[in-house]
C-alpha cells in the first residue's frame, strides 16, 4: 500500500481503471489489502490490457481536481 500514502491506483495507459488496494477487485481475483507491487506479473488492466507497471498512485491533487470537476454549480442561472 505504498507506506499508507496511496490507496488508489489508476491505469496510466487508459486512465479509466482504478484499483482500490483496501477493497481489492474481487471480479479479478485481487484480495482486499493487496499491494499493487504484489500483483502477479501477468496482471492486465481489464479495460485496456495495460500491465501492472502502468498503475500510478492517485495523488491528492488528482482527488482535488476530480472533486472540482464534479462540484455542482452554485448558481443555476447564467449571468448576463
Amino acid at each position: 500500500m505504498h507506506d499508507g500514502i496511496f490507496d488508489f491506483y489508476f491505469c496510466d495507459k487508459c486512465r479509466a481503471y482504478v484499483l482500490d488496494e483496501k477493497k481489492g477487485d474481487a471480479k479479478r481475483g485481487i484480495l482486499p489489502n493487496t499491494a499493487v507491487q504484489k500483483l502477479s506479473d501477468n496482471w492486465k488492466c481489464p479495460i485496456c490490457g495495460g500491465s501492472s507497471n502502468e498503475l500510478r498512485p492517485v495523488t491528492m491533487l488528482d482527488h482535488i481536481m476530480k472533486s472540482e470537476i464534479l462540484k455542482p454549480s452554485l448558481s443555476g442561472t447564467r449571468s448576463t
